[in-house]
């Protein structure tokens, strides 16, 4: 098993900007804290698809606050809007390890005592998973409660948002919330009905399981250049849980003995998966 790396929380550099988000606020970025324009001097949206602001790669994200972030090609913030009746809202953008945050005001207390993940106010990440406006309409995220307590479907599609799996494992949900609502959510779970049950508000992020260093130490690759494939070779593993219905494993797995009293054979993530499959 390789050593964990030890995770060291990087240094963050703050912006305090004073000056009003116009004409000279690409100018001002530089200086202090962000005020925001009010959501009424928005102008409309692009077409889904096409880029906002200067360059073919500007974006626009929303986030879970109902907020609007403007980026440039370069992804430096260039502008915050704020949501339907966030009317003077602060913004802190602060730099770190090469990524980009824009923090509301209101926000800051929720990261302080972690109940809002981080990762909603990346606006670097956001983007880079995908999740800004000309990509996608909603934002996943993952909601989880206090013991014995939980956030009632309801109370979500009141809200703009829908429950897209239940999570008992954690004492959560996956959630999407509607971009369009703007801060709905943001307030049902923070200053709302929902508030007093909430223990986090998760980004639901991107993950993604790389195999670059076993497959090349076990020759794969120039097994599979020679062709072979494994099609017709019945395998025998011993490992931990496999997921059977995944697309590589499903209809094709056979006797699964446990080995472990009171553990069933499946697992969503095992090392045993990724060998069979």
């Amino acid at each position: 098993m390789l050593p964990q790396k030890r995770y060291e929380r990087p240094e963050l550099t703050s912006h305090k900007l004073t000056a009003p988000l116009a004409a000279v606020l690409v100018a001002a970025l530089g200086a202090g804290l962000l005020a925001a324009t009010p959501a009424a001097a928005e102008t409309p949206e692009p077409p889904t698809g096409t880029a906002t602001g200067a360059g073919s790669s500007a974006r626009t994200v929303t986030l879970v606050t109902g907020d609007r972030v403007t980026l440039d090609a370069k992804g430096k913030v260039t502008g915050v809007t704020a949501a339907e009746g966030r009317k003077g809202m602060a913004f802190r953008v602060q730099q770190a390890a090469g990524h980009a945050y824009v923090v509301p005001r209101d926000a800051e207390p929720l990261l302080a005592n972690g109940t809002a993940d981080r990762r909603l106010f990346d606006v670097t990440q956001l983007v880079s998973s995908r999740y800004d406006d000309a990509r996608r309409a909603d934002l996943p995220l993952i909601v989880t409660y206090d013991k014995g307590t939980s956030v009632p479907a309801s109370t979500f599609r009141g809200s703009g948002a829908t429950v897209r799996r239940d999570l008992p494992s954690i004492n959560g949900d996956a959630v999407r919330a509607r971009k369009s609502e703007g801060s709905d959510l943001w307030e049902t779970l923070t200053s709302g009905p929902g508030a007093a049950k909430v223990r986090k508000i998760w980004l639901d992020g991107r993950v993604k399981a790389t195999l670059d260093r076993s497959v090349p130490q076990i020759g794969a690759p120039a097994a599979w250049a020679a062709g072979y494939d494994g099609k017709g070779v019945k395998v025998a593993v011993l490992d931990t849980g496999i997921d059977a219905t995944h697309p590589d494993l499903k209809d094709r797995i056979g006797v699964g003995p446990e080995y472990e009293r009171n553990v069933p054979p499946g697992g969503q993530v095992g090392h045993g998966r990724e060998s069979v499959s």
